[in-house]
């Protein structure tokens, strides 16, 4: 019986994690074959992958991006090949009740963890056996939920040709599931807790991970931090195992993390790791209490900030940070004080996400009840308006997030953005008042690069603040060649070479170097507002932060005079 499962990424470089596993789980009942695209890729040339194969069984796993393009597919390959039967998995399909209306295609669909009811379900149509099976539910009649497998028995996915696969992409590591919180807007709220797979079979696993050909890997483990001391004893593992071999500590690892969880002995354990091994994701979504309790997020706000603040004090480890607009109680200056709050800690990514009222998720039937909570019925059903929340400031959030994203989160404003802040009330003020000007110039109906974006703030600053557009371009001057070495600044930020520039880059022949003079220090202006006379800088291409992406840059003499 040839059995194929099909994943249709988000992107190439995200590799799928459950059709590994399932192919792994039914390795000794049949020939399973992983087939990978992206959702970018073109439907028909995904149909020709597909019918070259010609399945007897068709897998397809289902997710918010790709839900809509697989039941597509689904009916394509049902038109082709009637007598294949074709299995949807995944959250998509799995919690909902109208998989089989919405997609007359599907023969059974596999609800929650697929590994044994998938195996029972290949071993029932390769003997021609009864398929109602726990966790499998077909186009007759339901199923009985299955119980969760004991994680220690299960194959582990790692094998030789996933990681041969993994060669430049994300590879999701698993050492548990569930998840000990029950966050209303979260599907891992729905099971029974979490459950770990054994230690030193995750130790083992690393090992190999770690050695893969992957650019980063990435623990889907929802909250890595619940059980603190098994959490010290991966993360010393990883550092082991990145002090043995200098090629794994170049490369990222990733977890998600609660930051009200960490202890001082799990904070140093990552303060001592090698700039740029580790990266931190950390779930705030609001610093507005009422919020949390109404969504059963339980948080020690306090020791969060603290944990953040300690996190990305010695600036070796990237940490990311989340808020969530659209949650209850939460009206729109409620939310930017939220945003100002996170913003101060400094994190290096700060993500402003909208609330996805998800099948299945508590917070959806809450929504469904509640007066005033609308989403969209497309995937990935995102908040509408709010009874705190209108559209319409759902809109200008939408819009500030986008300016969060192209200057705080690229990396490259590091001393313009600062300087233009504190000329506001708050990060916020700032943000919300640069996306109207842009909205206002119609910049969002059209891509922005960032030479335009460059152009826009010097254009906003001289309109806000006027006679400081010239310092302003002094210092996204800097920002650019503290972040870009190609050498070719925006058209609004014209070179200044230093006196002598020949005799200073004489004396750095064959470095990868850059000399460029200021009517002032750059950064001592934003850090202590001093505003001494011209400097000049060298910027060190050879020399690049791991976690900041940022080139070295060194003040020299005062700039002598012509």
């Amino acid at each position: 019986m040839n059995v194929v499962l099909a994943a249709l990424n988000a992107q190439y470089v995200h590799m799928a994690l459950a059709p590994w596993c399932l192919k792994a789980a039914c390795a000794d009942v049949c020939d399973v074959t992983v087939q990978e695209y992206t959702v970018n890729r073109d439907d028909r040339s995904i149909l020709r992958g597909l019918m070259e194969a010609r399945p007897d069984v068709l897998g397809f796993c289902t997710y918010l991006f790709n839900i809509e393009q697989v039941r597509a597919l689904a009916a394509d390959v049902r038109a082709l090949l009637p007598e294949t039967v074709i299995v949807f998995g995944g959250p998509e399909a799995g919690l909902d009740p109208d998989v089989f209306r919405a997609c007359p295609a599907v023969d059974f669909v596999v609800r929650g963890e697929g590994e044994t009811a998938f195996r029972a379900l290949l071993l029932a149509l390769r003997d021609g056996l009864d398929t109602h099976i726990p966790g499998v539910a077909s186009r007759e009649r339901d199923c009985p939920p299955a119980a969760e497998p004991d994680l220690g028995s299960l194959p582990s996915p790692y094998t030789d040709e996933m990681l041969a696969a993994s060669a430049g992409r994300i590879l999701y590591y698993e050492a548990s599931r569930g998840c000990p919180f029950r966050c209303a807007y979260c599907l891992s709220s729905l099971g029974g807790g979490a459950r770990f797979f054994p230690l030193d079979r995750v130790r083992a696993e690393l090992a190999r991970v770690l050695d893969s050909p992957a650019r980063q890997v990435k623990f889907v483990d929802r909250t890595f931090n619940c059980r603190l001391s098994r959490a010290k004893e991966i993360v010393r593992a990883v550092l082991e195992l990145a002090e043995e071999n200098p090629a794994i500590a170049a490369r990222h690892v990733h977890f998600e993390v609660a930051a009200d969880l960490f202890d001082e002995e799990l904070l140093d354990l990552f303060a001592s790791a090698p700039p740029g091994l580790f990266q931190l994701e950390i779930g705030i979504q609001s610093f507005h209490a009422p919020t949390l309790a109404a969504v059963h997020r339980a948080s020690d706000l306090a020791r969060c900030a603290a944990a953040i603040a300690h996190l990305c004090a010695p600036r070796n480890v990237h940490v990311h940070t989340d808020l969530i607009a659209g949650l209850p109680l939460e009206d729109y200056m409620t939310f930017a004080r939220s945003f100002d709050t996170l913003h101060a800690l400094a994190s290096h990514c700060i993500q402003l996400g909208f609330l996805k009222l998800l099948k299945g998720s508590e917070m959806r039937a809450v929504a469904d009840c509640t007066p005033g909570y609308l989403y969209s019925e497309k995937p990935p059903y995102q908040v509408l308006q709010t009874p705190w929340l209108s559209f319409a400031e759902l809109g200008r959030l939408e819009d500030t997030a986008f300016c969060v994203e192209r200057l705080y989160n690229s990396g490259r404003f590091m001393l313009s953005l600062p300087y233009l802040i504190a000329r506001f009330a708050g990060p916020f003020a700032f943000y919300e008042a640069f996306a109207g000007a842009l909205r206002a110039r119609g910049c969002f109906a059209r891509p922005v690069a960032y030479p335009e974006l460059c152009a826009e703030l010097v254009r906003f600053a001289a309109g806000r603040f006027p006679g400081e557009a010239d310092t302003l371009c002094a210092l996204l001057r800097f920002d650019f060649y503290r972040s870009d070495n190609s050498g070719n600044p925006p058209r609004c930020l014209p070179r200044e070479a230093p006196p002598h520039a020949r005799a200073l880059y004489a004396e750095k022949k064959g470095a990868r170097v850059h000399f460029e003079a200021f009517p002032f220090d750059p950064p001592a202006l934003v850090q202590t507002g001093e505003t001494s006379g011209p400097v000049v800088y060298c910027f060190d291409y050879a020399r690049r932060h791991p976690v900041t992406g940022l080139y070295t840059a060194a003040r020299l003499e005062a700039a002598p005079q012509a």
